[in-house]
């Protein structure tokens, strides 16, 4: 049996559960962070092989948890920081065009097709040079 009562678990559970809808389905950040995801990759490891190190050496039920939990937080901001690289603007965040920081290929303007008629309309009036 663990030695976590049932209100502090239920509270633990909101908290991973609203960090997880947070970093997948919220607002992206405003810029990203790779190399600071990938640290807190690391560290999501290292909490995961700690928390499960405790487990297993019998070090305690709750400290164990608690590490997969910091663990499992850690890879909520990861992820939340990296979704700004890949956000294209489309998305319903209400932000108004991600924060990407132009890392995409640039796509050229729109085509301008009144000037084009009214320069192929010039050519049309000039004659060929021969």
């Amino acid at each position: 049996m663990s030695a976590l009562p049932v209100l502090p678990k239920v509270a633990l559970a909101a908290v991973v559960c609203v960090s997880m809808w947070r970093a997948f389905l919220g607002a992206p950040a405003p810029a990203s962070h790779r190399g600071a995801a990938r640290l807190l990759l690391v560290i999501t490891a290292a909490c995961y092989g700690g928390g499960a190190a405790v487990v297993i050496g019998g070090g305690g039920d709750l400290l164990g948890s608690l590490l997969i939990v910091a663990g499992i937080e850690a890879s909520c901001v990861a992820a939340w920081l990296v979704r700004a690289a890949r956000d294209d603007g489309g998305g319903d965040d209400g932000g108004g065009g991600g924060g990407g920081g132009g890392r995409g290929p640039k796509l050229p303007p729109p085509i301008d097709w009144e000037a084009f008629d009214r320069a192929r309309r010039a050519w049309e009036r000039t004659p060929a040079a021969r």
